[in-house]
């Protein structure tokens, strides 16, 4: 009774009618039936928040769509040639794990092979040895003498303060120190190391998350591998989403927007992954106690749990060029966006801490742009099951659907 009655004037067609002075709009198709119809009621903001992601993708050749029953998905917004990029970005956010934590650069995310020798190892130090007197890249000796040559692991040089950040090389450890959280930067810092040339933009600057580094590591043994993972990821963002909060208490924009605009599904978890979330919950707010001020600013007690469930769900394995070590995750805002498939028609590609999507065939104008997120050489049940347990939905692409169907 509350749509216009110019709605009517079309049946079996699909509406957007701006309604009660554009607080919300109704979307959906009038059916046969005199007097009945379909529809779901989407609030302004939602549609705004489209928008705003669709204006992200900037050059890019996809559009984002949504639909009640495949949610938010990208398409094509023209015909695509084989092996052409589709997206390309770099991470909102990299947690190095800590298995892989003493080998792998925290700057430039170049790792180390177990196989380098010790001679080896000493020769960076020697190349890149100072004079006593000399300030390297704004870095003083002072900065420069807290990062001591560490026997104990495969990289020469790490952060005496927390001890959970190392570096290949004098160079990435005074960029990393000296980067301002906060400044957008044009440098780059280049590196290679056993044949791998790795490019990495401006890292967050180390002493802004040092200190929540090292409470951190007393819980390592608390949580799983991929857990620890996620807090490490978490922590940077949360560092600087605080100082944004303490500066201007108005959430409606921020630097975790991009992350907030990803979906939650925490409402998936089972009983006990929730009750393993929420101590990691409990975990992260004795690192950063103004959260509980946001719950309440929010009036969401879930809101913690939901920010976590974002990154866990959305966030990319890192992989050394080989393919053969996995030694982190980043998150990869944008890249979450392309649905997986079964059978995809894109194939993503890491590389230290950016992210490119390619076509694996040609794609037509329209049609979804998908990946896949798990290995899709298994039997139907198994790649539900895998996707379930990780990444929190039952696949119903065309290819499960069809094998369902066969098996039926």
């Amino acid at each position: 009774p509350l749509l216009p009655k110019e709605a009517h004037r079309s049946k079996n067609e699909c509406h957007s009618l701006n309604v009660v002075k554009d607080f919300c709009f109704f979307a959906g198709r009038f059916d046969s039936v005199p007097g009945t119809c379909t529809f779901r009621i989407i609030c302004v903001s939602d549609w705004n928040k489209m928008e705003r992601i669709q204006e992200r993708f900037g050059r890019f050749p996809v559009k984002l769509k949504y639909t009640q029953h495949q949610g938010r998905f990208l398409e094509s917004k023209r015909d695509l040639k084989e092996e052409e990029v589709v997206f390309e970005g770099s991470s909102s956010s990299v947690g190095v794990s800590n298995i892989h934590n003493r080998s792998t650069c925290s700057h430039c995310l170049s790792h180390l092979s177990p196989s380098v020798s010790k001679s080896e190892e000493k020769s960076i130090e020697t190349d890149e040895k100072l004079s006593e007197n000399e300030d390297f890249m704004g870095f003083d000796q002072d900065e420069l003498d807290s990062m001591e040559n560490n026997i104990d692991s495969s990289l020469p040089f790490h952060c005496l303060d927390c001890s959970q950040v190392f570096f290949c090389s004098k160079e990435c450890g005074s960029l990393s120190f000296a980067q301002n959280l906060s400044s957008a930067t044009e440098k780059k810092s280049r590196f290679s190391l056993q044949n791998w040339d790795l490019n990495r933009k401006t890292s967050p600057r180390h002493q802004d998350v040092c200190k929540y580094l090292y409470r951190l590591s007393f819980h390592a043994k608390s949580f799983s591998e991929d857990v620890y993972t996620i807090l490490r990821l978490l922590i940077p963002l949360l560092v600087q989403f605080e100082v944004e909060f303490s500066l201007n208490r108005d959430l409606s924009s921020s630097s975790l927007e991009q992350v907030l605009d990803l979906v939650s599904m925490r409402t998936n978890w089972s009983k006990k992954e929730l009750k393993n979330w929420k101590q990691v919950e409990k975990c992260i707010i004795n690192l950063f106690p103004f959260l509980n001020e946001v719950k309440k600013m929010k009036g969401n007690e879930y809101w913690v749990l939901d920010l976590i469930s974002r990154v866990e769900s959305n966030s990319f394995r890192l992989w050394t060029p080989d393919l053969e070590v996995s030694y982190g995750q980043a998150l990869f805002p944008l890249a979450s966006f392309f649905n997986h498939s079964c059978d995809p028609n894109c194939y993503i590609s890491t590389q230290c801490d950016s992210v490119k999507v390619v076509t694996l065939r040609e794609v037509k104008e329209y049609e979804e742009l998908t990946i896949r997120y798990i290995d899709i050489d298994q039997k139907r049940n198994t790649r539900r099951e895998i996707l379930w347990d990780h990444y929190h939905f039952w696949c119903q692409c065309q290819r499960c659907e069809r094998e369902n169907n066969q098996s039926d």
